[in-house]
């Protein structure tokens, strides 16, 4: 396809430099900074009590040159029967935990296509808290990590819908997950 700005004039602010959007069924997608294949994801995902990481969520990524932000989007169908669920999401670049990115997901009887989303920034100063780096010229993995609550309070599955269609047993259909990053360039 090429660089996105060879289609888009650039506005004052900034520039879409690429985008990988894709399901999460295994397809490759060439853009200027290279291949990336998504993860077919073809099974539903239990959480238990520890992190682990969410199916679909991780890819190995290298921006392209001159990006100074990298937006990332997990897309996924998460499922809730119990009477009170709740989940704990983390996000990680590498070794390195966003912190600041920690979210938590609580709900009753829920069936729902949740998207986490972050914004990482190529800066100066390194700051992983937030997700900010000095450097991006290879690949880096990024990967969401989640784990119940406790055996009492947890989710049913990832990927999963469990009341697809008007019916509340064997109606149960898996999801896949989704996800995109893009690549911006701010002066």
């Amino acid at each position: 396809m090429g660089n996105l700005t060879d289609f888009f004039a650039a506005s004052a602010g900034g520039q879409t430099l690429e985008v990988i959007s894709g399901i999460c069924d295994g397809s490759s997608y060439t853009v200027d900074s290279g291949t990336y294949t998504l993860a077919d994801v073809t099974a539903n995902q239990a959480l238990t009590t520890s992190y682990a990481a969410a199916s679909g969520s991780s890819i190995a990524y290298t921006p392209p040159e001159g990006a100074t932000h990298v937006e990332y989007e997990y897309g996924f169908q998460l499922s809730w029967t119990n009477a009170h669920c709740i989940s704990h999401w983390t996000l990680y670049l590498d070794s390195d935990e966003v912190t600041q990115a920690r979210r938590s997901l609580s709900g009753q009887y829920v069936e729902d296509f949740i998207t986490l989303k972050w914004v990482f920034k190529i800066a100066d100063t390194a700051d992983a808290a937030n997700g900010v780096v000095t450097s991006w010229t290879s690949n880096k993995t990024i990967e969401w990590r989640a784990r119940e609550y406790g055996t009492g309070n947890g989710l049913d599955k990832l990927h999963y819908t469990v009341y697809w269609n008007g019916t509340s047993s064997g109606g149960a259909q898996h999801s896949k997950p989704t996800l995109k990053i893009t690549a911006y360039k701010y002066s």
